[in-house]
């Protein structure tokens, strides 16, 4: 009996009370060392918010919402993988409909143009709005814009058509990643973003085909109708059965959101990515590389180019890209990684079928068809690399692989000859299209895991954002590149006729006797594009081997770590007490 008179056996009682408390309280923490080894916790410790208020994550319990979530959300993906594809067959009925040769450019580049200019602020939009209504936010524009374009009277509406669906484009691709990062841990998304590729790689694929088919047997305008009806699916299963989660930053007033938004970064950058595109696309086709227009269009992008970056470095509190983000290896070595593996894919899947239609004489649809092997091959990689990825932990050695698959690959295409067997064009396409998926998956990986949960949004945004303006500006590369040779290596009036009746065409009508001459100067012409996509690709190289040796399984060991806000700095603040200690 104590002084108080309390007994000793109560107070011992009252003691193991409060060390079991205690032992609640630190639940989802790093436990000390046992017998030299940590101790890990498994996921479903971790605390319900971490140290600075943010709720952690909580996974869904049910596999089939899962299931259904993902299957969902990748038949919104298949939508704008095929919008991007499915119109380049269907661009003559349109031009017959509207009488609107000159607008021809603008049907492709008007999609790609106003997704790669509000890629940025669409994903500082979903950093605070919950993901779930931004991502059917972002359909239903899509939406809209496929309704416009099927609909349209004339070409002008067409094209404000595209715009809108290439704006809600880039949203629907950056918020799949990031709405997966809320429904499955990170140890496990590789696998399921392994089907990504898959389903980029179909709709890769038939987009040409079925674009080819509507045209001809029912209209053009039903390459746009049929999204309406898949579009439609994909909303209804999302918004019944996803369950909405919190934004990384939650209850933000409305002024502080109209702030985050970086608008005055915006005003910069939007200009800058428009000017750019515009003088690449004019420069060399429409007007002469030292037009004044052309000039001024590169003087205004360099100006709007150096303004944003002094704003987003003026305006850390609100900006974009902040250093905290941009100065992380990962980043800077994956945003260079998605630039130049883009780029180069772009590069090779569009101008692959001009040289089997152009040089093996083959159909449209036909040099659809002769390209399955490439993307046949991306899409096993893609999905082999995911399961991969999630047995062993490291993504960095397959960003190596796939820029050596690719820079073989495309090395190897450069010396395609008017003579090349199938096997050649065959097995190159191939090697090619396994380098392309095992890469797929990599950069978005990398930020997923490097950065914490706050600033994963911001990071894909990044990612896609280098993907959406590499495919843009090295398309128009690549055909400035085969103009300029087709120029040099041709008579004028043989180079003219290309331009206006397109290769194919134009060679149809060639002298018997002169046709082998055109073939070898077209080939070596496009052996020329080639090149550019095989320096491409060894760039790729350089941003692979700079991204951090880290493990997607050693991530989620740690109570989920970067899954939870500020879970990095409670690492790093664990590690440091306990070898003090």
């Amino acid at each position: 009996m104590t002084s108080d008179g309390i007994s000793r056996p109560e107070i011992e009682e009252k003691d193991r009370d409060m060390a079991g408390e205690q032992e609640k309280n630190t639940a989802g923490e790093l436990a000390p060392e046992e017998n030299g080894a940590p101790v890990f916790h498994e996921e479903e410790e971790a605390p319900e918010v971490d140290k600075m208020g943010n709720p952690a994550p909580k996974y869904p319990q049910g596999p089939k919402q899962v299931f259904f979530s993902w299957v969902a959300i990748l038949f919104a993906v298949f939508l704008v993988s095929l919008d991007k594809t499915i119109v380049s067959t269907a661009i003559p009925a349109i031009t017959n409909d509207f009488h609107s040769l000159n607008d021809i450019g603008w049907y492709g580049s008007a999609f790609f143009l106003t997704g790669a200019c509000c890629q940025l602020l669409i994903g500082k939009v979903y950093t605070f709005t919950t993901p779930k209504y931004a991502f059917l936010s972002n359909i239903f524009v899509f939406e809209v814009g496929s309704a416009l374009c099927a609909a349209a009277p004339t070409s002008t509406a067409f094209i404000i058509g595209r715009a809108i669906a290439g704006f809600a484009a880039a949203g629907v691709q950056v918020g799949n990643v990031i709405i997966l990062t809320s429904i499955v841990p990170l140890k496990d998304r590789p696998k399921y973003m392994g089907f990504l590729g898959l389903v980029m790689g179909v709709s890769g694929v038939i987009g040409p085909l079925l674009g080819g088919a509507l045209t001809s047997n029912v209209s053009w305008r039903w390459c746009f109708y049929i999204n309406l009806p898949i579009g439609g699916f994909a909303l209804l299963v999302i918004f019944f059965i996803l369950d909405p989660f919190p934004p990384v930053k939650p209850d933000m007033p409305i002024i502080e959101r109209l702030k985050n938004l970086d608008l005055l970064g915006e005003f910069f950058i939007i200009p800058s990515v428009v000017s750019l595109l515009l003088a690449l696309q004019y420069g060399g086709t429409v007007y002469a590389w030292n037009s004044g227009r052309v000039i001024a269009l590169f003087v205004v992008f360099g100006v709007c180019a150096m303004a944003f970056v002094v704003v987003e470095a003026l305006t850390q509190s609100t900006a974009t890209i902040s250093s905290r983000i941009i100065k992380n290896r990962s980043i800077i070595a994956g945003m260079l990684f998605q630039f130049c593996q883009t780029s180069a894919m772009m590069l090779m899947l569009y101008y692959i079928p001009v040289w089997l239609q152009a040089i093996k004489g083959v159909s449209a649809i036909q040099s659809g068809i002769d390209t399955i092997p490439l993307v046949l091959a991306l899409i096993v990689a893609s999905i082999l690399t995911g399961q991969l990825i999630s047995a062993v932990g490291y993504y960095t050695p397959f960003g190596i692989a796939s820029a050596v698959f690719m820079s073989v690959g495309s090395g190897l295409i450069t010396t395609w000859a008017v003579d090349t067997g199938s096997g050649k064009w065959i097995g190159y396409q191939i090697i090619l299209g396994f380098g392309l998926g095992m890469g797929m998956q990599v950069a978005t990986l990398g930020a997923q895991t490097v950065l914490d949960r706050k600033d994963v949004p911001i990071g894909m945004t990044l990612m896609f954002f280098m993907q959406q303006l590499g495919g843009a500006i090295f398309v128009s590369v690549g055909l400035n590149v085969l103009n300029d040779q087709l120029t040099r290596r041709l008579p004028a009036s043989y180079a003219l006729g290309i331009a206006r009746m397109g290769a194919t065409e134009f060679l149809k009508t060639a002298p018997a006797d002169e046709l082998k001459i055109v073939l070898q100067a077209y080939n070596e012409a496009l052996r020329e594009v080639f090149i550019v996509g095989t320096c491409l690709s060894c760039i790729s190289l350089l941003g692979a081997v700079f991204i951090e040796f880290k493990s997607v399984k050693g991530m989620t060991a740690l109570t989920g770590a970067r899954d939870v806000p500020g879970a990095a700095d409670k690492e790093l603040d664990s590690n440091k007490s306990r070898k003090k200690s």
